[in-house]
């Protein structure tokens, strides 16, 4: 596949996407938009602040830190002057690339935040997404990765970060195909988490509650506002209850996502 040179850092990232995206949609269609609701896109609160957010920096710039297929740039392409995606996985990479990249306006990179941080250092963003990323790494590559978006986001710009949220009583470290009652060790989650080209048991999947998503960013950045979203399906809530061994009323009124709008600390 000829990918032009200005994609890709000198030596591309040994980084592995273990996720299966039919399966990922699969999963979705147990969550709904509203607290005891059936209907509805899931994300729809999620994508609501985005879409906001994308029209207040419309003159300015967006990074998208684990762009993934494209689907923020699907959305904000058109909408914002600039948009720089990172992509360490070289399929996904390569997929995103041919979909979106269109030079100067949208730039596809094969990169890791680090490294684009050493190869551009004088470049900061209006906005900043996170999506769905810092509960598929260890907990070591999640500290790093705030702390290169608030190195990335301009004084006056904002940081969006959405992820995984349970109640207290299901917070934990998973792995995605296999049963999640089958917690493992902080350590060995992050053991597993760090060497993505073997793992062997899917992508690793660590359960945020509201407090442990605040204590990771609170040391870098102020949090404007955080909310949850994504609602268990009424017909599914006791199926994930036998999951977490959990009750109907821990539940029932949770989100099973979470975001943060952040400002950097000064």
């Amino acid at each position: 596949m000829n990918i032009s040179s200005d994609t890709q850092t000198a030596e591309a990232p040994a980084y592995k996407y273990n996720a299966d995206d039919n399966l990922m949609h699969e999963w979705a269609l147990n969550f709904t938009s509203r607290i005891g609701d059936g209907t509805g896109d899931h994300e729809a609160a999620y994508l609501d602040m985005l879409n906001l957010l994308i029209e207040l920096k419309r003159d300015g710039s967006l990074l998208d830190i684990g762009g993934g297929l494209g689907r923020v740039t699907a959305i904000a392409r058109g909408k914002i002057a600039e948009i720089v995606v990172l992509e360490p996985d070289v399929e996904r990479f390569q997929h995103c690339y041919h979909t979106f990249h269109d030079a100067p306006t949208t730039q596809v990179l094969n990169q890791l935040s680090s490294t684009y941080i050493h190869e551009n250092p004088e470049k900061q963003f209006d906005l900043i997404v996170l999506g769905m990323v810092i509960q598929h790494i260890s907990t070591n590559a999640t500290a790093n990765i705030i702390k290169d978006a608030a190195r990335l986001v301009k004084p006056d710009g904002v940081v969006i970060i959405s992820t995984t949220l349970v109640p207290e009583c299901a917070k934990g470290f998973s792995y995605s195909d296999v049963p999640h009652k089958a917690y493992v060790s902080k350590s060995e989650f992050d053991r597993y988490a760090e060497n993505s080209l073997v793992q062997d048991k899917g992508i690793p999947v660590r359960r945020f509650t509201e407090a442990e998503l605040r204590s990771v960013v609170e040391s870098d950045f102020d949090i404007l506002q955080w909310t949850q979203f994504s609602y268990y399906r009424p017909e599914r809530i006791r199926w994930f209850t036998k999951i977490y061994k959990t009750r109907v009323n821990d539940l029932q009124d949770v989100g099973n996502s979470q975001f943060v709008v952040l400002r950097r600390r000064s």
